[in-house]
């Protein structure tokens, strides 16, 4: 009964990725997170107001950017981004 669960939770998480759109975009990197602490860049991520069908991919982006943000300051800056990209 349990894994059974956790399957249909799997399933419908997933579903979005039957979409052939959804896949397609999210198939290859091309934003490169890890530069973007590199120098000022503005991330415009835009979704519907009326539809959080997607929404899930913006969290998803904002996850991982803040992860490779962190890594990135930890690795090659040693432990934050210089001033001069405060706002």
């Amino acid at each position: 009964k349990t894994a059974k669960s956790i399957l249909i939770s799997c399933a419908s998480r997933l579903a979005p990725f039957d979409i052939k759109e959804v896949r397609e975009i999210t198939m290859y990197d091309e934003l490169d997170l890890d530069m973007l602490g590199d120098e000022r860049t503005a991330l415009f991520l835009i979704m519907s107001d009326t539809d959080g069908t997607f929404a899930f991919l913006i969290s998803l982006i904002y996850s991982i950017l803040f992860n490779r943000l962190c890594e990135r300051a930890d690795d090659v800056y040693g432990g934050g981004f210089p001033s001069m990209y405060a706002a």
